[in-house]
């Protein structure tokens, strides 16, 4: 269902999981991305990033991060009373499914199976799913044609809450800016709630994309986001999102347990979003080593669908499991086969650094060349 399995196997090198391949260190330094860091400096870094976090592990929690929140506000321009934060994007997500409580929802596919698993957490009688199948021909995007058809359904079917993840996971495309605000705008009309997934949004490098600067102006929108991807720290399960109704925001509280979020991982929140100034840069280095991924992948045959974000999802028409064969070499890449709309024969990668790159690339040339 998600990638990031390296508990199964041995495994070197985890390309199933989609994270900031300049990792954690890279926000604590000033340094530019690929820059080594001599022994002094990551112990300086660290010791600086740290200090007074651990001392939080003597304390309970703020019930509601209403200390995170003010910073979120203060960053992204939101009230902090339209704020909620999880344990992870996942938290949010189940929130915001119990708090909307949907008898019939509609799901983009291929998208991320963590909506489905939310919807399946109200049981039998719980949503009526339906499915709006995007084109491989389109390489997966949600073009300004696919947007008509898509209102078309909304007002026939009148869901109740739809699903979008921008940039798309597992295709990484983005969809622009003005079209998601015409379709939130078309869905208040008819009622339904849009969760607006940018978990992924920032390491695109398509900051003017983004519905952040908006998410208050649309009372039936939940935007929801996590520090994750963007900082590398899927270990200390942090998300967040921001609703457009207060309303919304004090059920989706209602939803969740007291205590929810660590203290640590409030602080540690908080410490990053002062120091997240490298983000645009690591953007504009993704985007060249995606590039440079997506050139090798075509090379060797496969079938690589255009991305905007730090992931490529491709295809291979070779009668063997790359999967398996990869496990081999010690490297998890994830098998899209389960996802909705697309089947045996899909995977997705993490874009990394070129030097982990370069691994996968040899390891794939190895395995096809004996097909």
């Amino acid at each position: 269902m998600h990638g990031g399995d390296i508990y199964s196997s041995k495994i070197k090198h985890d390309f199933s999981v989609n994270i900031n391949p300049f990792g954690f260190f890279a926000h604590l330094t000033a340094l530019p991305a690929f820059a080594p860091l001599s022994a002094f400096t990551a112990l300086t870094a660290f010791s600086a990033f740290f200090s007074g976090i651990f001392s939080a592990l003597k304390t309970y929690p703020e019930i509601k991060s209403d200390s995170l929140r003010k910073f979120l506000g203060k960053k992204y321009s939101v009230n902090p009373a339209n704020i909620v934060v999880g344990n992870g994007a996942s938290e949010i997500i189940f929130a915001a499914v119990k708090a909307v409580n949907p008898q019939k929802a509609l799901v983009i596919s291929p998208c991320f199976s963590g909506y489905l698993h939310a919807l399946s957490s109200l049981g039998e009688k719980g949503a009526d799913t339906i499915f709006f199948p995007l084109e491989e021909s389109e390489d997966f995007a949600l073009t300004e044609a696919k947007i008509d058809r898509l209102s078309a359904l909304i007002a026939e079917g009148k869901p109740d809450m739809l699903f979008l993840c921008n940039p798309n996971n597992p295709n990484g495309r983005v969809c622009q800016k003005d079209a998601v605000v015409r379709l939130v705008k078309f869905c208040s009309n008819t009622g339904t709630i849009v969760l607006l997934d940018e978990c992924f949004m920032e390491l695109s490098g398509k900051p003017d994309c983004t519905l952040t600067d908006a998410a208050e102006k649309f009372p039936n929108l939940i935007l929801v986001n996590a520090f994750t991807k963007t900082y590398a720290v899927p270990g200390l399960r942090l998300g967040y999102c921001f609703c457009g109704s207060q309303e919304i925001a004090e059920e989706m509280w209602r939803q969740l347990p007291e205590w929810n979020v660590s203290s640590v991982a409030q602080k540690i929140g908080i410490r990053l979003l002062e120091k997240n100034g490298s983000i645009a840069r690591h953007a504009e280095k993704i985007s060249f080593q995606r590039n440079y991924l997506a050139q090798k992948l075509t090379a060797l045959g496969l079938k690589v669908y255009s991305s905007d974000a730090n992931f490529l999802l491709f295809r291979s028409d070779f009668k063997i499991n790359l999967k398996e064969k990869l496990l081999e070499k010690q490297i998890l890449v994830r098998d899209c086969s389960d996802y909705q709309n697309l089947g045996e024969g899909f995977y997705r990668v993490a874009v990394k650094t070129r030097r982990e790159n370069r691994i996968l690339v040899e390891a794939l040339e190895k395995i096809l060349e004996k097909k």
